[in-house]
């Protein structure tokens, strides 16, 4: 399970936008150039939410949520995904405010999104998402969880009787205790090295640390990106199927590769498609095979991770959704 949940309130964040020959107007403030009276205001209701965040109370914060997010989602769905998030990331503690940003727009209602900028320093600008002719704060806080350290994306927006959750976001900030800028230093060394498949898997870890929401586009996420599309390599299917077939002529359609994070550790994820999953001992005999086959394959992953995980996908559309795990961790020196 890649180890963030989103629950993302904003719809249709990745849209073409309507041919408009002026600009709309957008400006974002963040840090001490906040005025100190708004934000005080602002994080009275950013810190509620989080302490009840921190005390699992999941009605509470639907509760202080915006128009625009209670068209989103019902209470039962809200409920759900971050019931599912809590789960994941198990007590959420030590919260505080890491970063507070204002954004401002007076787009027109044609516009079904707006990005606003927000240069932090000269070259490097995260683009927010947000709705038009909207005020809105972003506020980033950080925390722990499980031993390792958390993001909590908390969004507002102005609304007549106050300000009112957006989105709310719970995302990890290391994994292992590492944070994204050691997982690119151990791609570029891995990609030094040749070992390009490894490379691209320690870059798909630093991306899960560095995309906090589809609501931002960070600068750290864009460049971290373009690094890893700079590497070619085999065995690293990307969502179009290829065939991997083992020395017993047993053919696998392996569609995917990723990163995987569990309470147990950091696996490499390959996923692979099959008529169905009826067959549970079929299922199993073959989960085997793929995974000898890909311990024996690819050595180089035995340097980082803890082992691999296959996952069975059905080709039947009654199955759609279903999937069949199965994973074998790297023997010990």
């Amino acid at each position: 399970m890649k180890p963030k949940i989103w629950m993302v309130i904003l719809l249709g964040l990745i849209i073409s936008f309507p041919h408009c020959s002026r600009k709309p107007k957008t400006s974002c403030v963040y840090g001490d150039d906040i005025p100190a009276d708004l934000l005080e205001q602002v994080l009275e209701v950013g810190n509620e939410i989080i302490k009840a965040l921190e005390e699992k109370k999941v009605d509470e914060i639907y509760d202080r949520g915006s128009e625009l997010m209670k068209k989103g989602q019902t209470r039962e769905q809200f409920k759900m995904i971050l019931n599912l998030t809590i789960e994941h990331f198990g007590d959420i503690e030590w919260t505080q405010l890491q970063e507070a940003y204002y954004l401002k727009n007076k787009a027109s209602r044609k516009y079904q999104i707006v990005p606003v900028s927000c240069e932090l320093s000269e070259g490097a600008n995260d683009i927010y998402q947000v709705p038009p002719n909207s005020e809105v704060f972003s506020l980033i806080y950080s925390g722990v969880a499980r031993g390792e350290s958390v993001q909590i994306l908390v969004e507002l927006i102005k609304q007549a009787e106050g300000w009112k959750l957006v989105s709310l976001v719970v995302g990890a900030k290391t994994i292992r205790s590492m944070t994204v800028d050691s997982y690119v230093e151990l791609a570029r060394k891995a990609r030094e090295q040749g070992k390009f498949r490894l490379a691209v898997l320690y870059y798909r870890l630093a991306y899960i640390l560095a995309d906090l929401s589809p609501n931002l586009d960070e600068f750290v996420a864009r460049r971290i990106l373009q690094e890893t599309l700079q590497i070619k390599t085999d065995y690293l299917p990307q969502g179009i199927p290829q065939i991997w077939s083992t020395q017993d002529n047993i053919h696998f359609e392996v569609y995917d590769v990723d990163v995987s994070v569990d309470g147990e550790g950091v696996w490499v994820e390959i996923s692979w498609l099959i008529d169905n999953l009826d067959d549970g001992a079929k299922l199993k005999e073959l989960s085997d095979k793929l995974l000898s086959f890909s311990i024996e394959k690819f050595p180089e992953y035995r340097e980082f991770f803890t082992g691999i995980m296959v996952s069975a996908h059905s080709k039947s559309p009654k199955q759609t959704g279903q999937v069949y795990r199965q994973k074998k961790k790297f023997p010990t020196k």
